[in-house]
């Protein structure tokens, strides 16, 4: 996962974007410190990569213009497969976009944006790879679904080898990969773990299928061992059920408490998502929608709670649990549409904008027919490219032809 994005100009940091929690700026300055004076001494331009603790640091520095260029992921994201490209066609933007001067240490509010805009899709490139991994019938489908907001199975269908889905956490991407947990399935399960960014495991919270589970925090540690991973005990609601607190004794890492087959609980399940990849509003304000739909629910789930306290002496108790009920479903319905359309939108953009790259000349109806967009969309998105300065262009007089310089 991209966790930062750094621009240093002579040990001052000009700019910066944050997808999650990782290094501070003092540490930045002293990296940068370091690392000036390894490129110094080879007076060239230099790039490369370290490990720094629990993450990547990959950078390039430009000698002439005297600027260290800085992308921190994380220990799991293949260096030369995948950040080197993206922190070079950044480095290449950066100057396109902006003018360096000797004597320029500050970006102006315009630059950063554009800069932003340029910063935003690299995440969005280096998505993280989240793996939802247990024994069959634990409720690994059931957990996507709810992170999703699909339709909560009644009851148990295998998923046959697994599933890859997209999902949001504020306006952050993330692939999210549903393994079949069948034993014939079993000789799979170390390719599809490879290269996730966070592992979560399932477990029905009974005591055989808890001690069965230790088989995955083997198989992390020898295939993904620097993988953020936690327990989800799930199913907590059935008789027998183990406490969290001895599921967590017994498998030694960090475990939530989950009732997977209740919508109430998608916001919870977002939220341990963050804390596992360790983000949060105040490392970046990519997640302050998180942030204000867990309020909103919070207030409703209590609302509804402080009713059932009250059931047996309001007598207006049944017509106002409809309500609460129905207000919910408008809630997670309103939600889950909008996600549906986010996530439509980025995919469209993103096939449009690489349609559109080294074309001098494009038809709009060509567009339609290829991407299947209609004409209105594909204005409003190329519109959004010249707002954030991914491209220069101009439309003939009917607009159905475009003129595009990049």
């Amino acid at each position: 996962m991209l966790r930062q994005i750094f621009v240093i100009k002579k040990n001052e940091i000009i700019y910066r974007r944050s997808f999650g929690n990782a290094l501070t700026d003092s540490e930045v300055e002293d990296l940068s410190f370091k690392i000036w004076n390894i490129a110094k001494k080879k007076l060239e331009k230099t790039t490369n990569h370290s490990d720094y603790f629990k993450y990547r640091i990959a950078y390039e520095v430009d000698i002439e213009k005297e600027i260290i260029f800085m992308f921190v992921t994380g220990l799991v994201d293949d260096y030369f497969r995948t950040i080197k490209p993206q922190l070079t066609i950044f480095i290449s933007q950066f100057f396109e976009s902006i003018e360096i001067s000797p004597k320029k240490n500050k970006l102006s509010n315009s630059e950063i944006a554009k800069l932003n805009s340029i910063a935003d899709p690299m995440h969005r490139n280096l998505k993280p790879k989240i793996a939802v991994v247990g024994f069959s019938g634990v409720g690994k489908t059931t957990i996507k679904q709810l992170i999703k907001l699909d339709e909560i199975p009644l009851q148990h269908v295998p998923t046959i080898t697994g599933d890859i889905a997209t999902i949001k956490i504020g306006d952050l991407f993330f692939h999210l990969f549903d393994f079949a947990g069948q034993e014939e399935f079993r000789y799979l399960w170390k390719t599809f773990i490879k290269g996730s960014d966070s592992v979560l495991i399932v477990t029905d919270s009974t005591q055989d299928n808890v001690y069965e589970s230790k088989f995955f925090l083997e198989l992390i540690e020898n295939e993904v061992p620097h993988t953020r991973a936690a327990i989800i005990g799930n199913k907590q609601d059935l008789r027998g059920a183990m406490d969290i607190k001895e599921i967590e004794k017994i498998l030694g890492i960090k475990t939530y408490s989950m009732i997977a087959n209740r919508i109430e609980n998608h916001d919870k399940m977002i939220d341990i998502i963050a804390e596992i990849l360790d983000l949060s509003y105040e490392s970046t304000p990519l997640i302050d929608s998180l942030v204000e739909q867990s309020h909103y629910l919070d207030s409703t789930i209590q609302l509804k709670k402080e009713m059932e306290k009250e059931k047996n002496s309001n007598d207006h108790y049944a017509e106002l649990n409809e309500e609460v009920d129905e207000h919910l479903n408008e809630y997670y319905q309103e939600k889950k549409q909008g996600l549906k359309d986010e996530i439509s939108d980025m995919l469209y953009k993103e096939r449009l904008l690489a349609l559109l790259k080294g074309r001098k000349s494009v038809k709009i109806d060509f567009i339609q027919r290829l991407l299947k967009i209609e004409p209105d969309k594909i204005i409003n998105y190329i519109f959004d490219f010249i707002r954030n300065g991914l491209i220069e262009c101009e439309f003939n007089e009917d607009n159905t032809e475009l003129s595009i310089t990049f």
